[in-house]
């Protein structure tokens, strides 16, 4: 049956042989051979004459379309039902009462979609798209529409794979089931909180920027407070921020936002874990926050230069505190490739001129680039030689030195570079 808001285009392409004054050139020729050389009408009969006019000018139809190349091409357009995937987090985190007049959370999620089931009935029943409602805690369990109601959600039911909650996992899950059709967005519906174990721990980020690679749009929507009930402290990471590919040996900035809740006065250690090549997670950098308040966001930054190829997982962890009950939230995740390539450099300058702020600007501004800059002052002589050895022990691909005095320098230093240049290091003056 033919779906009558199908709609049939035609149209005609043309690929001609070479260019459009090649084929021009080479038809002008044969007709001026057709005009020049015409059949000799003395030896042949009135229909002869006719029927070899036509075999020339089909000849010469035919050589046009060899040059010209014709494809008519005919589409159909019609318009494909889109899949919307709502996925409900069912983990033993969503029973928690921390909601209005002590409902949980799981209660809140249900009363939501109840609210949204006229609209996603008026929404399937147009046959524009249509719902898939799945659960999900560690596992993922497909949830079959009941009669008319798309969004067929009861109570909540205590399973063996309820202490995770895997939401990347999840949303990979769901779209592979789903493979073949037409994804027209994603909603996650829960307390936003990852806790899984390996193989089902994948970074929700991980998940969201693939589907953003796929241009599927992803929707979240939170129940419940960051809090459990009675919690009077937490700890959590709420914001995690790195590059997706980041060069061998060059060093990678990790930042993130940790939410310190009624620890005011107390320290909190932030550990950074990166993945190596044996796939054990071990800790590259550390700092420490400590709040004035009860309830504050301090913003964390480390550092971590990776030695190898491969894609590495990152997680940015807080230690748990005395007194915290939930800790699912202290830790988050993501993935970084790091590849083969890049550019480290060293400068070293004496004189703060105006030349050098714009050449760290330029080369700072190549995301292939990575620039380390060290001042000597030319005014404290009474310092020099300045020892450079720790800098040195970086394995930089070019050595710049500006305006700077080689009593400035450590003759061990200036052998050094000395060295790195006659193996093949740049070096500028």
């Amino acid at each position: 049956m033919t779906d009558p808001r199908a709609l049939e285009q035609i149209a005609v392409h043309f690929d001609p042989v070479g260019s459009w004054p090649l084929v021009a050139l080479v038809a002008a020729l044969f007709v001026a051979v057709l005009v020049a050389v015409p059949p000799d009408r003395s030896r042949l009969s009135p229909g002869r004459l006719a029927l070899l006019v036509l075999l020339r000018l089909g000849a010469f139809l035919a050589l046009l379309a060899c040059l010209t190349r014709p494809t008519v091409v005919a589409a159909r357009k019609a318009p494909q039902q889109g899949t919307v995937i709502v996925l409900a987090d069912a983990s033993e985190s969503m029973t928690v009462t921390d909601g209005v007049n002590g409902r949980s959370r799981w209660d809140e999620m249900v009363e939501a979609l109840a609210a949204a089931r006229p609209a996603a009935r008026a929404l399937v029943g147009r046959g524009d798209f249509d719902l898939a409602l799945s659960t999900f805690d560690r596992d993922v369990r497909a949830v079959p529409p009941v009669a008319d109601d798309p969004l067929p959600l009861a109570a909540w039911a205590d399973a063996a794979s309820a202490d995770e909650t895997a939401i990347g996992a999840a949303i990979e899950d769901a779209v592979r089931a789903h493979a073949g059709r037409t994804i027209a967005g994603v909603l996650v519906l829960g307390d936003g909180a990852q806790h899984a174990y390996a193989p089902r721990d994948l970074p929700p980020q991980s998940a969201a920027r693939r589907l953003a690679d796929a241009g599927v749009p992803l929707w979240s929507v939170t129940f419940g407070q960051q809090l459990g009930g009675g919690q009077g402290r937490d700890a959590a990471l709420v914001n995690l921020a790195v590059a997706e590919t980041v060069y061998v040996k060059n060093v990678l900035e990790v930042a993130g936002r940790v939410r310190l809740e009624g620890l005011a006065g107390r320290s909190a250690v932030v550990t950074l874990l990166v993945e190596n090549e044996a796939g054990v997670m071990k800790e590259a950098a550390r700092t420490t926050v400590r709040p004035v308040a009860d309830a504050v966001e301090e913003a964390v930054r480390l550092a971590w230069t990776p030695d190898s190829l491969g894609e590495r997982k990152l997680t940015l962890r807080v230690e748990p505190q005395e007194g915290e009950v939930i800790v699912a939230n202290n830790e988050l995740s993501t993935f970084v490739q790091v590849i083969d390539g890049g550019l480290r450099v060293f400068y070293v300058e004496g004189a703060l001129r105006v030349e050098q702020r714009f050449l760290r600007r330029v080369l700072a501004a190549s995301p292939d680039i990575q620039v380390e800059f060290q001042w000597i002052d030319s005014s404290r002589r009474d310092r020099w030689p300045v020892d450079l050895g720790r800098q040195l022990k970086g394995d930089f691909n070019v050595f710049l030195i500006g305006d700077l005095d080689s009593g400035a320098l450590r003759p061990e230093d200036l052998s050094t570079i000395r060295d790195r240049v006659q193996k093949g290091a740049g070096l500028g003056l």
